[in-house]
């Protein structure tokens, strides 16, 4: 298969990676041989890689995909379990990965255009202030944010949308701060922005010089 997308999943002692081929999402444990004092420089080839549980979506393809890094307290529920999906179909999939890859619940966001990447804010520094909200970029330059729990209900249109950056051709970088309240992302005009997620939908700094 050929994985258009991957990101780590769980803590390092898992040695799970979350990737993505096509319509289909894996959770993939990996063996990699580490050097040591007998073996300084492993092969790079002699690595192995297995899938522990699958999803296909009802797509096309899918676009971008989200997880925690789980919290060390061990109070989040959602981290370390679950993932988020974005497919061409601009529909969002939630993903439990302890369930075997079940999903949760699915459904499409209000976007004019194609979903292009999505970010969850880190779990990995402690507890986040909203571990439920999901950031989606589409191609119209805009940034919707998601509640999951209410994602394929009447309700789960944006909880709040961002705008001000520039995103039509090419995706751009999202990323939560630690303390979840700015939101960062990259831009098609060379700058990069950040957002008070508890103010204005207009963006609090526009960074230039990129």
């Amino acid at each position: 298969a050929t994985w258009t997308s991957a990101q780590f999943f769980g803590f390092a002692d898992a040695r799970l990676v979350l990737a993505a081929s096509g319509a289909t999402a894996a959770l993939l444990r990996y063996k990699v041989e580490l050097p040591s004092t007998a073996n300084p420089t492993p092969r790079a080839d002699r690595g192995a890689m297995r899938a522990v549980a699958s999803v296909a979506l009802d797509a096309q393809g899918i676009v971008g995909l989200a997880a925690h890094a789980p919290a060390h307290n061990g109070v989040v529920e959602l981290a370390g379990t679950h993932a988020v999906l974005a497919a061409s179909d601009k529909s969002l999939t939630l993903v439990d990965w302890a369930a075997g890859g079940a999903v949760v619940a699915s459904g499409l966001a209000e976007t004019r255009r194609t979903i292009q990447t999505l970010a969850l804010p880190s779990s990995g520094l402690g507890l986040p202030q909203h571990p439920w909200l999901t950031a989606v970029a589409s191609a119209d330059s805009r940034i919707g944010l998601y509640d999951l729990r209410t994602l394929g209900l009447p309700s789960a249109g944006p909880v709040r949308v961002v705008e001000g950056h520039t995103a039509r051709k090419m995706g751009v970088g999202l990323d939560f701060s630690p303390c979840g309240r700015y939101l960062a992302s990259g831009s098609e005009d060379k700058c990069a922005y950040v957002w008070d997620l508890r103010s204005s939908a207009s963006p609090l700094s526009k960074l230039r010089g990129h």
